[in-house]
């Protein structure tokens, strides 16, 4: 029975198990989803699936060219999984799933999501190391595009996630990140909102989990300061006031975590190169200035964003409670779990260390 099938712990194994040493024809029995939205619904939860060409999957002579969307639909997760696997002929194999796609209104809702992470927590399933996105109206409009791209969704998906140059591999959040963030709820998550531009899937903004709460997104702007200020950027770039365009590398972070009183301070130094872009620095004179602008700009930009994030949305744009265990032992005793009041009562400060250099 394909339930059976459904039962069975699938991503204990690594993601080529199940195709090695079948035939064409054998896959061609199968149903390969690389990309899963999940939806509320009237009913509880709805589960929305595409299935790409085989080729692109696991077999280039496999024939099949696909499979339209489906869906399940139930009160429960499992269920509304159950539900999937039994609406077509072909049986489910889930081992490829490479993009999980949540709609804000899941991620919104705590109990919804906790339902959601409870679940697949104890099916070990889809795999630790899925890619996370939410959407800025129904996750199913995201897979609703399979067919309609010049790859399967969940690749497409895959691709702009990991497209950036500038952002490190530990930025990119996983179901596993947020597996973690449910257990521990003590940092930030910022997940890719995908929205449909032109035909096609885009990153939009991040939505922010912080501590397991919503406070809502950001831009892409604010996202790789926060990246930057946490140490997962490997290069940034910006422009001055007077239009010049500069480029970061070379990036070190350094934390400090102090008390002014009963007050908690993180103070974040940063770094790095600075090239000019398009542009060269004529001699001593000109580097010094450069330098001072530079950290200047990078200094006051920094603060001003990280004070509008703590008042309007309650998030430490540093990211400072997730280090402060190993950071400072007595303040992280001195607050334990209560990280209101740690972020009430946190004192920031952002610095910039720049050195220009020609290319």
């Amino acid at each position: 029975m394909k339930i059976k099938k459904f039962l069975a712990p699938f991503f204990l194994f690594p993601l080529f198990w199940g195709v090695i040493g079948c035939s064409s024809a054998e896959l061609e029995e199968r149903n390969f989803p690389l990309a899963i939205a999940v939806d509320k619904s009237r009913e509880g939860y709805r589960l929305s699936m595409g299935f790409p060409d085989l080729s692109q999957v696991a077999d280039e002579k496999a024939k099949d060219s696909g499979s339209p969307p489906m869906q399940g639909e139930d009160k429960s997760l499992r269920g509304a999984f159950l539900d999937s696997d039994e609406g077509g002929p072909k049986s489910m194999d889930y081992n490829h799933v490479k993009a999980l796609i949540l709609s804000k209104e899941i991620l919104d809702d705590k109990e919804a999501l906790g339902e959601f992470l409870d679940y697949v927590k104890k099916q070990d399933a889809p795999a630790r190391n899925t890619l996370l996105f939410t959407c800025e109206d129904k996750a199913s409009d995201i897979t609703d595009l399979e067919g309609k791209l010049n790859m399967a969704v969940g690749t497409y998906l895959e691709e702009i996630a990991g497209g950036s140059k500038e952002v490190k591999n530990v930025a990119v959040v996983t179901l596993g990140s947020l597996l973690n963030e449910y257990e521990n709820q003590m940092e930030n998550l910022f997940i890719p909102v995908i929205k449909v531009k032109e035909e096609k899937p885009v990153i939009g903004s991040y939505y922010i989990l912080s501590s397991f709460q919503s406070p809502g997104s950001v831009n892409t702007s604010l996202y790789l300061l926060a990246m930057l200020l946490e140490g997962k950027l490997s290069r940034y770039e910006f422009e001055l006031d007077s239009g010049e365009a500069l480029i970061l590398s070379n990036l070190k972070n350094q934390y400090a975590y102090t008390a002014n009183g009963d007050a908690p301070k993180i103070e974040v130094a940063v770094s790095g190169e600075a090239r000019l872009l398009n542009e060269s620095i004529a001699d001593e004179e000109e580097q010094a200035d450069l330098k001072a602008r530079t950290e200047e700009y990078l200094t006051e930009r920094a603060m001003r964003d990280a004070a509008k994030l703590m008042e309007e949305k309650k998030v430490d744009i540093t990211n400072s409670y997730y280090r402060l265990g190993g950071y400072n032992r007595s303040l992280y005793q001195a607050y334990g779990e209560n990280q209101a009041a740690y972020k009430n009562n946190l004192e920031i400060r952002i610095r910039f260390e720049i050195t220009p250099v020609q290319e």
